[in-house]
């Protein structure tokens, strides 16, 4: 065979920087190429808020640090409850014809407390933003943040972040691109951003005429002149905090007949503290939302309590409906919208403030018993688990698992609209499905805790998250043990095992797997006997240790075929091939291979015949038989085009060019034209490769 240039292997070995898709126990997996924005330029600032008054000289300085600056990076400061939000979306709107392609906003809340907000997902959604597929998105440390700033360097694009704690969790990703503006929010001062050009502004309580001028917005004017100068004395006691001066006006808006002058009573007379947000102003702040508190009708009043024991700060209509336990919670959360104590985040979810958060946790401590926040937080993990399970079945169907889906959980799955869809919700809901395991942990609730971990299993399979995934299934394994169950065991330490293995922890790995393999052996069922062995197995094939691989996959192909999973013997005989490859055993690999060829192909899973097919190719190369190689790459690409496979259908485009000299720069170009369309970090590898063939 001749030397070719760029010539590349579908095998890997050794320490692997960047993307390797090794699939295990997945039936299925769906990998999307789409346009360079799907839907279309991404615009996700939140609105400005309905009222918003005065800021013009900030709003105008702002304006003349972007004529100046470039590339920009904006750092806005100030207390709690200052407007800091809302100054950085009034801005983005105003500068929005100079971002043309488009504004990314995360909120990191959403991603963790303090120093432990979990960046790499933040840097990970604006990737998926930009277009980038899921499967492109790198996952070693600092290589989501560098795709970041390489997609960013020549676009004209605005970036906002909301309660950022520390100068770290900017600098991991800021980009040095000349069209791009950085805007962030902080109570903090994030002294190091200095060093990087940032432009400050502190923003300050509303100066008084301002705040009586916000209260007008909501009032009236011609209801603050009827009792001359206590509008002036109502800001003054909420230290034109708009967060407070919004939920007194909104306040004084529902009752018509509530004068100021006993709202200023209140306030005058606080002596509630609530300083662990806003320090001096506590005790006002308090009182401002006692009294919108004890405003509300008895049912709105008890759901925002509820809320309280939510485990954070975004929900949908759907888990209120679960704290509430009543279909009544939209209307109820349309009347806490209507006070100003929460904001829709989208048509059915509500975003809560730091300070409605504590102030509802802080009732729900006093006015809840034990038992009724347990009744409730018990109903919303039940929420969760049953959808988190469908979503779980939505994207991978028939697969090894432990809890039966019931029938409210197959209905539910029929929801979903795609298996791309149901990873989505997975995705987004990951903080509060975080939040409820842990506090299924604080109650001892264990049988929750691991099925919700095994439901989560789709999503760290496919997009990582290896922090959250660690952390969680550590709490599964602690779980299982509890509830007595070998079986739960050996999967929940099977599928923590799975993460350190990617981590290339290896010997963390191995102790998971040791204590999964007696465990399974104890329990006594086959399907999860054969399910340790296929992941000791790929524990083995990524350390390097081929001979060992094999004696895994050998023994869980012959489980498989001991119980008759047909799919669990095809997918064996595809793992077994591989690992017999990488060992240099091609006469053994090919063998495999075309057995799992035959028994896919009677499943007719077109995907996975595809990837056989290419692994199959990748052995006959080797031998030497280019023939018989291109014709398993003609057939792989017919079927995996047929399943919408793209990542597979560019790996057998270039495996193709190996053994197709005539036309190599041509599968090469169509497989660029994939990368280029998904973002993927490969299309400098190729663009490499075709330049090394003449034309």
């Amino acid at each position: 065979m001749a030397e070719r240039p760029g010539q590349v292997a579908n095998s890997a070995a050794g320490t692997v920087a960047g993307n390797l898709v090794q699939v295990g126990s997945v039936d299925q997996v769906n990998f999307r190429v789409g346009n360079a924005f799907p839907g279309g330029l991404p615009w996700q600032c939140p609105p400005v808020p309905a009222v918003f008054v005065d800021r013009a000289e900030e709003i105008g300085e702002l304006l003349g640090a972007r004529e100046a600056s470039r590339p920009l990076l904006v750092v806005v400061t100030g207390g709690p409850g200052v407007g800091k939000s809302a100054l950085g979306r009034r801005w983005a709107a105003e500068v929005r014809e100079f971002y043309p392609d488009g504004q990314l906003y995360a909120d990191l809340r959403l991603h963790g407390r303090g120093s432990g907000v979990q960046v790499g997902e933040v840097v990970e959604g604006f990737l998926r933003s930009l277009g980038v597929a899921q499967e492109w998105i790198p996952t070693g440390p600092g290589d989501r943040e560098a795709m970041l700033r390489s997609l960013l360097r020549d676009r004209r694009l605005l970036i906002l972040v909301d309660h950022v704690s520390t100068s770290a969790q900017v600098l991991s990703w800021l980009p040095d691109a000349p069209g791009v503006a950085v805007a962030v929010t902080s109570h903090r001062a994030l002294d190091e951003l200095d060093q990087h050009g940032a432009v400050r502004l502190r923003v300050e309580p509303l100066a008084v005429d301002d705040g009586v001028a916000l209260l007008a917005e909501y009032c009236g004017r011609a209801r603050l002149d009827a009792e001359p100068g206590l509008a002036r004395e109502l800001v003054a006691l909420c230290g034109g905090l708009p967060i407070a001066l919004t939920v007194v006006a909104a306040r004084l808006r529902r009752r018509p007949a509530l004068t100021l002058g006993r709202v200023v009573s209140e306030l005058a007379g606080a002596v509630d503290r609530f300083d662990l947000l806003v320090g001096e102003s506590g005790p006002v702040v308090r009182a401002v939302f006692d009294g919108a508190y004890d405003d509300l009708p008895p049912e709105a009043a008890r759901l925002y309590r509820l809320l309280g024991v939510h485990p954070g700060p975004e929900l949908s209509v759907g888990a209120a409906k679960a704290l509430l336990g009543s279909a009544s919670a939209e209307h109820l959360l349309e009347v806490l919208e209507g006070a100003n104590l929460v904001e829709w985040a989208s048509d059915d979810r509500v975003r809560m403030s730091a300070f409605v958060a504590a102030h509802s946790t802080s009732k729900a401590d006093v006015e809840l018993t034990r038992s009724e926040r347990d009744t409730s937080l018990r109903r919303l993990v039940h929420h969760y688990l049953a959808r988190a399970q469908a979503a779980d079945l939505a994207s991978m169907g028939d697969r090894l698992r432990l809890s039966d889906a019931d029938d409210e959980v197959v209905r539910i799955a029929g929801d979903f609209t795609s298996k791309a869809a149901a990873l989505d919700w997975l995705d987004h809901e990951l903080p509060n499905l975080c939040g409820a395991i842990e506090a299924a942990v604080q109650r001892g609730w264990a049988d929750e805790v691991w099925r919700l971990c095994e439901a989560l299993w789709p999503l760290f399979l496919n997009r990582k998250h290896y922090r959250d995934w660690v952390a969680t299934h550590e709490r599964g394994v602690a779980a299982a043990v509890a509830v007595g169950d070998p079986r739960v065991e050996a999967r929940m330490r099977s599928q923590l095992a799975r993460a350190f293995i990617e981590l290339r922890r290896f010997e963390l790995a191995e102790v998971e797997l040791l204590a999964a393999a007696s465990a399974a052996a104890a329990g006594g069922d086959v399907r999860v006997l054969a399910s340790v062995e296929e992941f000791t197995g790929r524990l083995h094939l990524d350390r390097g240790a081929y001979d060992r691989a094999i004696e895994h996959y050998t023994r869980s192909l012959a489980l498989n075929q001991g119980i008759g999973r047909d799919r669990g013997v095809a997918l064996q005989r595809h793992f077994l091939g591989q690992a017999l490859h990488r060992s240099g055993d091609l006469e053994a690999a090919h063998d495999q291979l075309q057995e799992a060829l035959e028994s896919m192909g009677r499943l007719d899973d077109r995907r996975n015949v595809g990837r056989i097919r290419m692994s199959l190719a990748a052995v006959q190369r080797d031998r030497g038989l280019d023939d018989q190689a291109r014709e398993q790459l003609t057939q792989a690409l017919r079927l995996l085009r047929e399943a919408g496979a793209w990542f597979f259908v560019a790996q057998a485009l270039e495996q193709l060019a190996d053994v197709d000299d005539d036309r190599a720069r041509e599968h090469l170009a169509a497989a660029l034209d994939i990368y280029e369309r998904a973002g993927s970090p490969l299309v400098e590898r190729v663009r490499e490769r075709i330049a090394g063939y003449p034309g």
